[in-house]
C-alpha cells in the first residue's frame, strides 16, 4: 500500500510501479468507484482503447469533418 498526498484540486499521483503494472499512461482513462472502504481507482477496460483507436483512424482518414459525419460518409448515409 502506498500513501499519497491529495493536492488542492483533489489530484493524486499514482505510483509509477502501479501505473506501469496496470498500463496507465498520461491521458489514460480511469474510473473512480466509491466502496465501503474508500475510493477505488481503476483503468477503464480495453474496450475504451479500441474506441479511441477507431476514433483516431476516422480522424486520420477524414481530418476535415467530425467522426460522426465521416462514418455517415463512409456508409453512404449523407443527407
Amino acid at each position: 500500500m502506498t500513501q499519497v498526498v491529495v493536492g488542492r484540486k483533489g489530484q493524486v499521483t499514482l505510483a509509477k510501479k502501479l501505473r506501469e503494472h496496470f498500463g496507465i499512461q498520461a491521458g489514460s482513462l480511469v474510473e473512480e468507484v466509491g466502496t465501503g472502504e474508500g475510493i477505488l481507482i481503476r483503468p477503464v477496460g480495453p474496450q475504451f482503447e479500441r474506441w479511441k483507436s477507431l476514433k483516431q483512424s476516422i480522424s486520420d482518414r477524414w481530418p476535415e469533418i467530425s467522426a460522426v459525419d465521416a462514418v455517415r460518409a463512409d456508409r453512404g448515409d449523407e443527407d
